[in-house]
């Protein structure tokens, strides 16, 4: 049995990234994961969750990526671990040649692409100083646009690095170019499953718009509220369904719901809500209007959980969206999704769409490729191979 070591930064089972090391370790047959982060979220050592995981929390600043060295080295030895897994994006990246003195190989998993410009297009000027994340990520695309070939050469050229994976086939074709010699393959970053979210028995309630998700503007929860009012004008009967995860623009988005036009037709839970699969499995159009590819994984666990439910999905062209989502058969993509003009558009599109028909290619998308099941095997597989080499 091989032990692996997964390393990330912050640990919160309920968030993309970590959700992936949970989803998949607890799939594998042959490996026995061992956990090691920074910092793990307050109440959630004792999570049946993580049950199968062997935790380290080991301090250190999750948020500027400062590993304790010595003590991943000791657990390392303690745990006899015969190779080390590496979770995250470009920053999590520059750790690989201080771990490469531990003297065992390296896999790194990237959960996001290289950061570009362009990817700043549909970002507002206040999100960068609403959130302290984006801080980082202006830092990150700094970094890979004046340093790249410097910090990709120091990192992910590292003779102990047997292997990297990103969430998409046309970054691996970049990587693999810019890498002779390096295996590098395709792993998405975010997955469901099926026989969890799968399509209510029940009849579905055609009169109603889902939106869930983290409390987050970038998210597009404004721009969702502003097409709504379009949208309601001409469907008077059509109602907006708000599920929100507590965060950083709760109370934003609780005011632009008290004063909107629409506010009567538009329903807002801000909190867990235990019963989310069933909402979902019960809703006919789903719409994440998303702004910014980052603080989520590039394939979106709430698209992913959506469309595995069949539902018809409107979604934009950032991250790997554009690889989930084909327009018109398996959901709808903006490609300006700061733009409610151009959501009302999609939102008419949908509700006069076969729902059926693209409900059940999305399903099928998701089945065929998304699966957590199919993502632990591949991952389980690359690790195995490269214990051997």
């Amino acid at each position: 049995m091989l032990r692996v070591m997964f390393l990330l930064r912050k640990f919160d089972p309920s968030t993309g990234l970590s959700k992936f090391v949970v989803e998949t370790t607890r799939r594998m047959n042959s490996i026995e994961p061992v956990l090691v982060t920074n910092k793990i979220r307050d109440g959630m050592k004792d999570d049946p969750r993580i049950s199968h995981l062997k935790v380290y929390e080991i301090g250190g600043s999750a948020g500027r990526f400062l590993f304790k060295w010595s003590r991943i080295e000791e657990i390392v030895r303690k745990e006899k671990i015969g190779l080390i897994n590496v979770h995250g994006g470009f920053l999590s990246s520059l750790a690989i040649p201080s771990l490469a003195k531990i003297g065992i190989p390296i896999v790194f998993t990237s959960h996001t692409n290289k950061l570009s410009v362009g990817e700043f297009r549909h970002l507002f000027f206040m999100d960068i100083f609403r959130e302290y994340k984006l801080f980082l990520d202006v830092g990150d695309v700094i970094l890979s646009l004046i340093l790249p070939r410097k910090c990709i050469s120091r990192s992910l050229r590292n003779p102990l690095l047997n292997h990297v994976s990103y969430p998409t086939p046309s970054e691996v074709s970049k990587m693999r170019l810019f890498l002779p010699g390096m295996k590098v393959s395709a792993l998405p970053s975010g997955g469901v499953d099926p026989s969890i979210f799968k399509p209510s028995v029940d009849a579905r309630n055609d009169g109603t718009i889902l939106f869930f998700g983290r409390a987050r503007l970038i998210r597009g929860a404004d721009v969702t509220i502003r097409a709504f009012e379009k949208v309601h004008l001409k469907y008077p009967k059509l109602k907006l369904q708000l599920l929100l995860l507590e965060d950083i623009d709760s109370h934003r988005i609780k005011k632009m719901v008290r004063n909107s036009k629409a506010r009567g037709a538009i329903d807002i839970q801000i909190g867990e809500n235990h019963d989310i699969n069933g909402i979902i499995a019960l809703s006919t159009i789903v719409v994440l209007p998303f702004r910014w590819p980052r603080g989520m994984p590039s394939h979106p666990l709430t698209l992913l959980e959506a469309m595995s439910c069949r539902c018809v999905c409107i979604s934009s062209n950032v991250a790997a969206i554009p690889d989930i989502i084909i327009d018109n058969f398996n959901g709808f993509l903006l490609q300006n999704p700061e733009n409610p003009n151009e959501l009302v558009g999609m939102i008419v599109r949908a509700i006069n769409s076969n729902s059926d028909e693209i409900g059940n290619n999305a399903r099928d998308t998701v089945i065929e490729k998304y699966s957590w099941q199919s993502i632990a095997g591949n991952l389980e597989s690359t690790l195995l191979a490269l214990a051997k080499v």
